[in-house]
């Protein structure tokens, strides 16, 4: 089992025929001030499962964001399963978590680590910065 991709996004969908849209990919984060509340990101994840790891069986996701010191900030837990795809073909599954007002702290970079059955898959990282927009406009 792998993820072939994960990104963080302002928004994304999955339409009827199953294709995945998604809209402003990003890694980095400009704020005044801290903490910050990020009004809406989304998180991404094309899993795939070889036909011998599919049996029907629902595998535990859990995604973590780490700050720069490694302490836990969030937590998300769920269950992906391959139910759908084709017998002895390689099954997907895309997931979209939607994270609302989600708040950091303090700026540097963080990370969402995404477990599949408790091993580490994929680290997507994020990077915060303060900046003062005020200054920014004066020079």
């Amino acid at each position: 089992m792998e993820i072939s991709y994960a990104v963080l996004a302002d928004n994304a969908n999955i339409s009827r025929e199953g294709k995945t849209n998604i809209m402003g990919i990003f890694n980095l984060i400009y704020s005044q001030a801290f903490p910050c509340r990020h009004n809406q990101m989304s998180l991404i994840a094309s899993i795939q499962a070889e036909p011998l790891d599919q049996k029907n069986k629902d595998w535990k996701l859990q995604v973590v964001l780490y700050d720069e010191d490694s302490q836990q900030v969030l937590e998300i837990t769920g269950n992906v399963n391959f139910k759908n795809s084709p017998e002895g073909e390689l099954g997907t599954s895309n997931s979209i978590l939607v994270f609302n007002s989600l708040t950091f702290p303090k700026p540097g970079t963080y990370k969402f680590s995404i477990f599949i059955d408790g091993i580490l898959k994929k680290d997507i990282r994020l990077k915060l910065i303060q900046r003062d927009f005020q200054e920014q406009k004066l020079q």
